[in-house]
């Protein structure tokens, strides 16, 4: 994620960068580095994502230029406490999006939507009490067992997470 540049190597404009579902028919387009690119472990994520580990990159609202296609929502309580908005593509099911209720100046965008293999790396990995114990952590990465601490002191009094 860098700038463009013009024929003396100056920069120009933030690069923009597009993530689309697996059919093409949902598709964000965002501009510039995302503020932070985080990897979580917890259930929810592993069965959105169908994967162990999903990694996600958070963009400012104003860095989210264009949304084209048509998406269908899901809202799912957080562990933070708050509501989480989930766009997917109606054709294929692909998650390309979603609003995190208690970060409202955010966006979140799934990195493996970017299919760009020069993508950041997650710099943090949450819900580690969720990790399988075979997933490697590159070395470096912070690691939480709950929520990173930006997320606020909220405290969940359910059993969402301990559901099989």
């Amino acid at each position: 994620m860098r700038a463009v540049q013009d024929e003396e190597g100056a920069a120009t404009e933030p690069l923009r960068s597009e993530a689309s579902c697996v059919c093409g028919e949902l598709r964000v387009t965002v501009e510039g580095p995302p503020s932070v690119v985080s990897s979580c472990c917890c259930r929810a994520c592993q069965r959105r994502s169908g994967s162990l580990v999903a990694v996600q990159a958070f963009y400012g609202v104003e860095q989210l230029l264009t949304v084209m296609g048509p998406s269908q929502t899901f809202t799912r309580g957080g562990d933070s406490g708050a509501n989480v908005t989930f766009h997917f593509c109606p054709k294929c099911g692909t998650t390309v999006y979603w609003f995190p209720e208690f970060r409202p100046e955010k966006v979140a965008v799934a990195a493996g939507a970017f299919a760009d293999k020069s993508f950041p790396a997650p710099g943090r990995l949450v819900w580690t009490d969720f990790k399988h114990p075979w997933v490697q952590v590159p070395s470096g990465t912070a690691e939480y067992p709950g929520n990173a601490p930006y997320a606020g002191s909220f405290e969940i009094e359910d059993d969402r997470r301990a559901r099989p």
